[in-house]
């Protein structure tokens, strides 16, 4: 089965994360604050989990799909640098099966709408396009910037 086929079905699954999610310091990176894999409950979601990084610096939010063994099969980069035209709040999807397992995910769609929220806004506002319930409790990354 393809990676962007099973992602596809992922993606439009009715799924839950039942885990609190806290960051905490990320090893040799100053200002960095990490979440670890998140597994996800529901049909679709072998395989799949969530990671994400905060940066202090530059308030940026970077919330990682990923699947095992595979690698990142989508992103979400709010507020991290500049992606060729599509700014510095992107979306990064698969195009083509070839993008997959690919450090960067090439391919990025521009997400103005999501400029300048919250951490916790940004993650709810994920968490609907991704028809995500999460019941646990999402912790703010910026109470580590204080």
């Amino acid at each position: 089965e393809m990676v962007s086929q099973r992602f596809s079905d992922f993606w439009e699954s009715e799924k839950s994360i039942t885990e609190n999610i806290f960051f905490r310091p990320s090893a040799g990176h100053n200002e960095v604050y990490i979440f670890d894999e998140i597994g996800f409950v529901g049909e679709s979601c072998e395989g799949m989990y969530v990671t994400g990084d905060y940066n202090c610096r530059t308030g940026s939010l970077a919330v990682n799909f990923q699947l095992r063994g595979v690698g990142a099969v989508h992103r979400y980069c709010l507020g991290g640098p500049i992606h060729k035209d599509s700014g510095r709040y992107h979306e990064h999807l698969i195009q083509n099966e070839k993008d997959v397992g690919s450090a960067n995910l090439p391919y990025a769609v521009p997400r103005t709408d999501l400029v300048n929220l919250s951490p916790k806004v940004a993650w709810l506002t994920i968490c609907k396009e991704a028809k995500i319930a999460h019941t646990g409790k999402f912790s703010d990354p910026e109470e580590w910037c204080k």
